[in-house]
């Protein structure tokens, strides 16, 4: 019979778990950008607004930030926490243009309760700038 009961060296086991652990945390994110956790409210007319989707468009945006939209929706209270690449975990920074949709029904259609007034990046008044050095909530009060 054979015996696999071998010992390997301790210095063995330990490089391997750091290979393995340097490759898994590496692994697929050297094109991901640095994020700022970046958290805010959203009210209409003063009253916290829930289940309004707002999403970040990138003004003159770098290649890396082409296709990213950060993006959330408002929990109870109006609140919410910005997504990049998974949940709350934060924006880029630079200048942005916001999108806000404000779902709702009416007479059995789905509608945005704020008539598209916030919806079109290209025409939203709300806009802001995601400064590392300077990371404040982020609050819009819609009308």
């Amino acid at each position: 019979m054979c015996n696999l009961k071998r010992k390997l060296p301790a210095s063995l086991g330990i490089f391997v778990i750091a290979t393995l652990t340097a490759t898994l945390v590496g692994c697929g994110r050297s094109d991901r950008l640095p994020l700022n956790t970046v958290e805010g409210t959203v009210s209409c007319r003063g009253k916290p607004a829930e289940g309004v989707f707002v999403v970040f468009h990138p003004e003159n945006p770098s290649e890396k930030m082409r296709k990213l939209r950060p993006a959330a929706t408002t929990r109870a209270e109006g609140k919410f926490k910005l997504s990049t690449y998974g949940p709350g975990d934060g924006i880029p920074a630079g200048e942005y243009r916001v999108t806000a949709i404000w779902r709702g029904e009416s007479e059995g259609n789905e509608t945005d309760r704020l008539q598209g007034r916030y919806a079109d990046p290209s025409t939203t008044p709300l806009k802001i700038t995601i400064d590392p050095a300077n990371l404040q909530p982020v609050n819009f009060d819609l009308k």
